[in-house]
Parts: C-alpha cells; structure tokens; sequence
C-alpha cells in the first residue's frame, strides 16, 4: 500500500508531466503502478520531521550524594568554627573576670556581703587590693583584720567558725606571745568598723605597718 506522500508526490509528477506533454506535443506514457513502487522506493520524506528534544533529566542519586556530602562538610566545618569561637569567647571572659569574684564550693559566689561567713575558701587579697585601689580605709581594716583570722586558723592558734566573735578569738590567744598585739589591732579594728570611725588617708598609713608586721609573724600552715 503506497503511502499519502508518496501518493500526492506521484500526483503532482503525473500533473506535471501532463503539463509537459501538452505544452510539446508529447504523447504521455503510462507507467505501470509496480514500477512506480520499484522507482520510488528509495524515497524517505520521514527525515523532514523535526527531532523532539530528548526531556530533562533528574538528579542521580550519585549527584544527591555528593551534594549531601558538600553540605555535611560545610556545617561541620560551621560547628567547629563555632565551637572554637565559644572557647575563645569563654577564655576572654575568664581572663577579664573581676579578680575579686570568687565561687565557693557550693557554687556560691563570694562577695563582701558574705565573704565572713565562707573565710575559710575565700582568698581575701583581692578584695583588699580593691579596698587600697578604692581609697575605702574602713573597709581596708575590716579585711587585714579578716586576714588575720584566717591566717591564725591556719597557723592552728585558733578554730575559726562563723558563730565565733572577736571576744572568742581573744580568749583563744591569751596565752600565746601575740596575744597582746593581737589585742589591740582587734580594739583599732572594732573602733574602725563599729565604731564609725574611718580613717583617712594618714591614718590609715600609719596603721597599716602593725597589721602588716603582724601578718608576718604569724606562722605559716
């Protein structure tokens, strides 16, 4: 069976060559139906029809994961970054911490407030530096006489506690060779503190060697 384009094609030759024919006096020659088939065979007017494009492709699952393994990198790399930045943030602060802020082991922070109460924890020497820095005399002979307290405790001439007094620690050193220096900067420190007597710059100066000069003479723990 001939198909439509070939059918049409062989219809616009016979035309034509009717046309021919009329025009030259030429007598028209039939020409057998199987030897059109043979003649135009070879004819293929199926390459004319324009190629669909091929559709798009998705993802491999290989691209999915090398993707996946890009973007797992890259947070990684995120949370390390961080993490460093946390510690070195952490180290800033610790390093620039008020030196006078203390934790006892309870997780309580130490503060003037409360620092009589946690004496045996507590590292009295920043506080007083910061007293000295403050011009704060009165405060400056509350801690050096603190100091003596815990270093007596911790030479074993007395028990510290916190329900003790002054009177307490007295009758604790009366037989020993510091009890009457001990005494008296115990009176000076009562006048200060209780008293409301703040010294001023001077006489704090001249105050300050006899407690420093007893601190020495205290024996070590």
């Amino acid at each position: 069976m001939m198909y439509p384009a070939r059918l049409f094609t062989a219809f616009l030759l016979w035309l034509t060559l009717g046309a021919v024919a009329a025009q030259s006096d030429l007598t028209l020659r039939r020409i057998a139906p199987a030897d059109w088939e043979r003649a135009s065979s070879g004819l293929d007017y199926h390459k004319d029809v324009p190629k669909k494009s091929p559709p798009p492709t998705a993802p491999s699952s290989r691209d999915w994961t090398q993707q996946t393994e890009t973007i797992g990198n890259l947070l990684q790399i995120l949370a390390v970054a961080a993490a460093i930045a946390l510690l070195i943030y952490g180290i800033f602060r610790m390093l620039n911490a008020p030196q006078n802020r203390q934790i006892t082991r309870a997780g309580e922070v130490i503060t003037l407030e409360n620092l009589e109460q946690h004496l045996d924890e507590t590292d009295i020497a920043p506080f007083l530096q910061a007293a000295l820095n403050a011009q704060n005399y009165a405060l400056a002979v509350r801690l050096y006489y603190l100091q003596i307290i815990k270093n007596l405790a911790g030479g074993g001439l007395i028990r510290w506690s916190k329900e003790k007094t002054n009177r307490d620690y007295l009758h604790e050193m009366r037989a020993h060779r510091l009890s009457n220096e001990f005494r008296g900067l115990t009176a000076h420190y009562e006048r200060v503190w209780y008293g409301n007597q703040s010294p001023d710059a001077q006489a704090f100066a001249d105050m300050e060697p006899a407690y420093q000069q007893f601190l020495s003479q205290i024996p070590p723990a």
